[in-house]
């Protein structure tokens, strides 16, 4: 994974949503100068880098951008200081694909009641259709294995 990152054309990090919650789309300053007069007294104008999220909070970083080395170290920078240990992570990344980036925003969030009880209703159908079919299959086992039959499960 790490050599994909590193051989991408364009890494996205995103935002992670929490239910209830306003959605939260910070920009982020990477650099800003003023407006200034060199040495020469010729006047230098304002330049400023700002990684702005789309509406769906995912940040698109091209790594042939001038700036890239210093746009993701101030995002990790950001990461490092908003995901804090024990709580919901505020950003996620980075990723290769876009779907990646939407796919960990939604497995990141913090799930609520109603959707933590969808998992557990599901998990437990699922569990429930392999523990019949073992049962099945336990059947025939024991209903070949009963003395007088030669024949095999299955066959008729």
């Amino acid at each position: 994974m790490t050599e994909e990152i590193q051989e991408a054309p364009v890494l996205y990090y995103v935002y992670v949503d929490r239910v209830g919650e306003r959605p939260y789309r910070q920009d982020i300053a990477v650099m800003q100068r003023d407006a200034s007069v060199d040495a020469k007294g010729l006047k230098v104008a304002a330049t400023s880098d700002i990684l702005s999220p789309d509406k769906s909070g995912v940040f698109r970083l091209e790594t042939r951008h001038q700036n890239h080395e210093m746009r993701v170290a101030v995002i990790k920078a950001k990461m490092e200081r908003e995901n804090r240990p024990g709580q919901a992570k505020v950003l996620a990344g980075p990723f290769t694909r876009v779907e990646d980036a939407l796919k960990a925003k939604y497995d990141e969030r913090p799930k609520t009641a109603h959707e933590e009880a969808a998992i557990e209703r599901a998990k437990r159908i699922e569990l429930e259709k392999v523990n019949a079919s073992l049962a099945e299959r336990i059947a025939l086992f024991e209903e070949a294995k009963k003395p007088g039959k030669k024949e095999k499960p299955g066959a008729e």
